[in-house]
């Protein structure tokens, strides 16, 4: 929230530990080899909830690890000129993050779980409800012009890049580790155009 117009957060190399962080138009985020920004295992670092999208369904998810725009379907872009970039890495909760929210939110929604009875093997298996929410590891909302470049994108709780109504996301030259992940997508171009990733393993 400090980060003025058109200056950049300088990562330096070593761990730091957060919570969900939110991002504005017309700044750069900089990582410097061997820094890692680390996101925590706790639920309660990714409060408030956003508004956000889960295989098509609009609904409230915990805030992800990094949070570009608002997103808003019957709008357009109201985040834009974004850098995300460096030779750092930038890292979710992982599983043990996806397993805590699981647990939260399986309590939050107890009495719909016990509503469903036989019919919860409609949603494929246990964890799939209270599973919608886990936080992404960068969400990207109503942006633009938004480059993802150089980094190392590891241990969403999710998926690890998740763009929804948004146009012009470039991510290249990254690495996306999500190994043990349940339900780890890298890249998900959802509702948005002109997206476009190269040179990524």
């Amino acid at each position: 929230d400090d980060c003025g117009e058109n200056q950049t957060v300088y990562i330096p190399a070593g761990i730091f530990l957060t919570g969900s962080l939110c991002l504005h138009s017309n700044m750069e985020l900089y990582l410097e080899e061997g820094a890692v920004l680390q996101g925590t295992d706790v639920p309660e670092d990714y409060l408030p909830k956003i508004w956000s999208r889960f295989e098509g369904i609009e609904m409230e998810c915990c805030s992800s690890l990094l949070n570009l725009g608002r997103m808003d379907h019957e709008t357009g872009c109201n985040c834009g000129n974004v850098r995300i970039r460096g030779k750092g890495t930038i890292a979710g909760g992982g599983k043990q993050l996806a397993k805590n929210i699981i647990r939260t939110e399986r309590e939050r929604i107890k009495e719909k779980l016990a509503a469903l009875g036989a019919r919860i093997a409609e949603y494929e298996k246990a964890d799939t409800l209270p599973g919608r929410v886990r936080p992404k590891l960068i969400n990207v909302s109503n942006a633009r012009d938004v480059l993802i470049e150089g980094l190392e994108l590891r241990d969403g709780a999710c998926w690890n890049v998740h763009m929804i109504y948004s146009e012009h996301i470039v991510t290249h030259h990254c690495t996306f580790r999500s190994r043990g992940i349940w339900n780890g997508d890298g890249w998900d171009p959802d509702s948005s155009h002109n997206c476009t990733i190269f040179a990524c393993t």
